[in-house]
């Protein structure tokens, strides 16, 4: 039996959502991985039209920290998040973007000084807010992930910044919290 309209669901960001097996987790759905390793906000802006082409009923978005690897101010990242939700909004109104936070790193195993729990913190406490302001939904990843020391658990990560097994896990059981509760 074919399930009939099945959603259609894209998963956009960087190495840390390329990583992602996210057909394989929700076989129910029409998955798409948009992931590219070391995407940066705007290059993620020069290839959303691939996306916004293939009419998602949901995206899923996660980037920035590379930006802020690259020594990006976070009000430039914001910028670049608003041009991308701006963006979905006017070709596909009837698509739900779903904002998702960044994760902590861990210092003792990825050492970029650009990269502090300061400003991820500040970069989600800004993405919460644009969500709040434009009524999207916003998953806050950062708590499953930070440990005592406010650096990304070391059970979840291989490298400090890209997440093992267990670390895609937790953050698949977030997402299927979310599903269900939002009825996707």
């Amino acid at each position: 039996m074919v399930k009939e309209n099945i959603k259609n669901v894209i998963f956009m960001g960087d190495s840390l959502t390329w990583g992602g097996s996210w057909q394989q987790w929700f076989p129910d759905y029409r998955i798409h991985n948009f992931g590219v390793c070391g995407e940066k906000t705007s290059q993620i802006i020069e290839r959303l039209d691939d996306a916004i082409l293939l009419e998602p009923d949901v995206l899923f978005m996660m980037m920035g920290i590379n930006d802020l690897g690259d020594g990006l101010a976070v009000d430039d990242i914001m910028t670049n998040w608003k041009a991308l939700v701006e963006q979905v909004e006017n070709a596909l109104p009837n698509t739900q973007v779903v904002v998702q936070s960044l994760l902590p790193v861990n210092t003792n195993l990825f050492c970029n000084p650009r990269v502090t729990a300061e400003k991820i913190l500040n970069v989600n406490k800004e993405l919460r807010r644009f969500s709040e302001m434009k009524m999207l939904s916003f998953i806050d990843l950062y708590p499953l992930f930070v440990d005592h020391a406010e650096m990304l658990n070391e059970t979840v990560t291989k490298d400090g910044l890209h997440l093992n097994d267990n670390g895609y896990e937790l953050w698949q059981e977030k997402l299927e919290s979310f599903f269900k509760q939002n009825d996707i």
